[in-house]
């Protein structure tokens, strides 16, 4: 959305937003402007005392935060020093800890906690008032309206980590602050609703946080996405089925924009299985693992529509995949698991599993889910479950719900995460906590659905799967996100020496990646192959729509329609 100078803004409620100087709370939004002495996003009086909260720049175009009962006597505030109005695209916000201290102010800009400047620390009295939350004006009124364009504005009732505000600069993505901490999110506007240019006088800016907290636009011209990337679909909450994007631009940052998504999310890469064959009794599993996965007890009725293609239903009974055990699975000190499942009802079940519980003491690892619908890990040392070799952390998020959901974890260098829908795990209840560092070198085979117990299925899991990785390192939260985020489009981050990629592309027919083995491929900086050409391949329309060129860590987009 872009607005001007005079009273151009989103007004949107008043109530829902009352957050006085005793609440903890957190704000952000993508700005660009070339302009000073602008209101960004505020609910408060736009003449004294001014009381309420807002975000602005200043006469010199610098980012502060203020919380005001009186202007110029009673208020906590602070600044980054240096100006964000250079018409470029930022990523700003706030997390506020409800002591009306500075200390418990922390200012963001680009994903990264700055050093704060210019600080008042004299709140004493409520901030509250009955003005309505405003993006782009604070009261409406004519005078330091923001003038620049705007974009993914949101707030919480809680405090932000770093790494939340972080993970929202880095993943670039529309729908992202439905990600980040999804409970505390009092309100979400994309702002933009109305992609074609159109005057957005009176028309609607829909909340998607799920609480209704609509915005009306007042004056300003709406602007189609040009720095964001539309993700392959976006999941609302309260909605069962995501809300497919069938958009030409998907993956598309603006043109001879670099997106830096670091080292290659395959580096280390030793299993990949898609699970997403839609018929037969063996599945593929990449990257030139050697074996393929055997379905076991069941027959094609198994195969059933997810959100993104083909997944596998299992009974709970007694279906499930064997893999071949091979050594690149077994005495791991570094290991990342990540698999996508859907299930209504689950307890004590096994997912997925490197583990054999009575023929021998077989046990390196197990992901399932605890009897309060969450995930249970279980990881071994020396294949038992004896005291000093163990250990077991329960997730503190629902993962049985009827809803699909990409859960994992990482092990490295000793320190155990859990993972759901990208997100770190922030308070896992660490039932074993064992010094570990290694993981058992089992001979089981590894299954998915369930665990084995002499030899046989054991704790099957009732529910779908699909999108299984494994890797010999811990990837990063980052990766973690990305994984999730993307969906199916992940396997454009697949090395660009795993030919038989493209069959792994899922169905239905939107718009998917094209990999080719282009010569004069590079390595990156990690030493991790990256692939020189990319496309995207509209398939409804079966044109090439978009080419993407790697080189490094870097991602530049062509931007250009191409010849079909």
């Amino acid at each position: 959305m872009s607005v001007n100078f005079t009273t151009d803004h989103v007004d949107i409620n008043d109530t829902p937003f009352d957050l006085d100087r005793d609440v903890p709370f957190s704000m952000a939004i993508w700005v660009k402007s070339s302009s000073v002495s602008r209101i960004i996003f505020s609910k408060g009086n736009h003449t004294s005392p001014f009381n309420g909260y807002t975000m602005n720049m200043d006469f010199e175009g610098r980012f502060g935060v203020f919380l005001i009962n009186t202007s110029g006597s009673n208020l906590l505030g602070a600044t980054y020093a240096t100006p964000i109005n250079d018409g470029v695209w930022h990523h700003i916000g706030f997390s506020y800890d409800g002591t009306s201290t500075a200390a418990g102010l922390e200012l963001y800009v680009d994903g990264i906690q700055i050093t704060k400047s210019f600080v008042t620390e004299t709140l004493s009295a409520t901030i509250l008032n009955n003005f309505n939350l405003q993006i782009g004006a604070r009261n409406g009124l004519s005078g330091n309206a923001f003038v620049g364009s705007l974009s993914d504005a949101c707030i919480w009732d809680d405090i932000v980590s770093a790494g939340g505000f972080a993970q929202i600069y880095n993943a670039r993505l529309k729908g992202m602050p439905l990600q980040i901490q999804l409970s505390d999110l009092l309100g979400y506007w994309p702002l933009d609703d109305h992609p074609n240019g159109i005057n957005v006088n009176t028309l609607t800016f829909k909340d998607l946080s799920g609480n209704g907290n609509n915005g009306t636009g007042v004056g300003g011209v709406a602007e189609a996405e040009s720095m964001l990337s539309y993700p392959a679909y976006v999941v609302l909450p309260g909605v069962a089925l995501p809300v497919k994007t069938v958009k030409n631009s998907i993956i598309k940052p603006p043109f001879g924009t670099p997106v830096n998504f670091g080292k290659s999310i395959s580096k280390e890469l030793i299993l990949a299985a898609p699970l997403n064959e839609g018929t037969g009794n063996n599945v593929s599993i990449l990257p030139g693992y050697g074996k393929t996965g055997i379905l076991t007890n069941m027959d094609f009725s198994n195969w059933i529509l997810g959100n993104d293609g083909y997944i596998l239903n299992l009974n709970g009974t007694n279906e499930y995949i064997r893999i071949t055990r091979k050594d690149e699975l077994s005495g791991l000190s570094d290991i990342s698991v990540f698999i996508k499942i859907k299930s209504s009802a689950s307890s004590f079940d096994v997912i997925m599993s490197h583990f054999e519980s009575a023929a021998g003491d077989l046990r390196s690892w197990s992901l399932g889910t605890d009897g309060s619908n969450k995930i249970q890990l279980i990881l071994s040392d020396d294949g038992t479950l004896d005291a000093g070799h163990v250990k077991e952390y329960r997730g503190s998020q629902t993962i049985i719900d009827g809803l699909e959901h990409t859960i994992g974890f990482t092990f490295s260098g000793g320190v155990l995460n859990l993972y759901v829908d990208g997100m770190l795990d922030p308070s896992p209840t660490k039932t074993k906590d064992d010094a570990i560092t290694t993981l058992f070198d089992s001979s089981a085979d590894l299954t998915i659905g369930c665990r084995l117990s002499s030899d046989a299925p054991a704790g099957a899991f009732p529910g779908a799967v699909n999108n299984v990785y494994i890797w010999n390192r811990g990837i990063t939260d980052i990766e973690a996100l990305k994984l999730h985020v993307f969906l199916y489009q992940a396997l454009h981050w697949i090395r660009e020496d795993f030919p038989n990629i493209p069959h792994a592309l899922p169905f239905p027919p939107y718009n998917c990646w094209v990999i080719n083995n282009a010569a004069g491929a590079g390595t990156a900086d990690d030493g991790s192959k990256v692939c020189l050409i990319c496309a995207l391949w509209d398939t409804k329309s079966e044109q090439c729509m978009y080419r993407q060129k790697f080189i490094a860590t870097q991602e530049f987009w062509r931007g250009k329609t191409l010849p079909a």
